[in-house]
């Protein structure tokens, strides 16, 4: 049986504006197959629905492997809301959060993995 080789995710997170924002202590991640990172998503909204999409792109070597597009959404409102929905894999949807009620912002956390399988000796 032929083993695939274990390759090394490597990525840079991208960055979102304006009402989103996101974690990154780092410009450049490196993660073996089945590692991770987590990066916390903030909204601190603005009157209106906004969107964005994210990327993170794939800087490894494998040019089978896409970058990463992620939609990134919320409305903001006036009064209190509660709920939050999330439809991975592709939509981070923070669904409507108060422009006056705190709290004033909302998170969501995206787990990167690198998901080979199969490989190794």
């Amino acid at each position: 049986m032929q083993q695939l080789p274990c390759n090394d995710l490597t990525f840079t997170p991208g960055s979102l504006s304006g009402p989103f924002s996101v974690n990154a202590s780092g410009s450049q991640y490196t993660k073996n197959p089945g590692d991770y990172e987590n990066f916390t998503i903030t909204y601190t909204p603005t009157p209106g629905f906004s969107q964005q999409t994210w990327v993170i792109p794939n800087n490894s070597n494998n040019p089978n492997l896409s970058a990463l597009t992620i939609t990134v959404e919320g409305t903001g409102v006036t009064g209190t809301i509660t709920n939050m929905t999330v439809a991975p894999p592709v939509t981070l949807n923070f669904g409507s959060v108060s422009l006056t009620t705190a709290p004033l912002t909302k998170t969501m956390t995206i787990k990167v993995t690198n998901s080979t399988l199969g490989c190794g000796p």
